[in-house]
C-alpha cells in the first residue's frame, strides 16, 4: 500500500501519461485496509477503464513503491 505522500508523487510523475491513457480526472482518495492507512489515486476516464494500470512504480527516498490505481469510469464534465 502506499502513503498519501507516495500517491502524490505518482500524480506528478504519471499525470501526463495517465491523460493519454484517457484519465481526464486525477485524485487521491483513503483506503480503509487491515486498519492502516493506506491511499491510492483514483483515475477517472470517459474510455476504456482496463487502459489505466493497476499500479504505478515510484522512488521514494531511494526506495521502490507500488502507487495502487483505482480506474473509474464518468464522461467528462460538460458546462451546460
Amino acid at each position: 500500500m502506499a502513503s498519501q505522500k507516495q500517491v502524490k508523487i505518482a500524480q506528478n510523475q504519471y499525470a501526463k501519461i495517465l491523460a493519454e491513457l484517457g484519465a481526464h480526472t486525477l485524485a487521491i482518495d483513503y483506503l480503509n485496509e487491515n486498519s492502516k492507512k493506506n491511499f491510492a489515486l483514483i483515475a477517472i476516464t470517459d474510455g476504456d477503464v482496463s487502459a489505466i494500470p493497476k499500479t504505478l512504480e515510484i522512488m521514494d527516498n531511494g526506495t521502490k513503491a507500488h502507487v495502487p490505481v483505482i480506474a473509474e469510469s464518468s464522461e467528462k464534465f460538460k458546462p451546460q
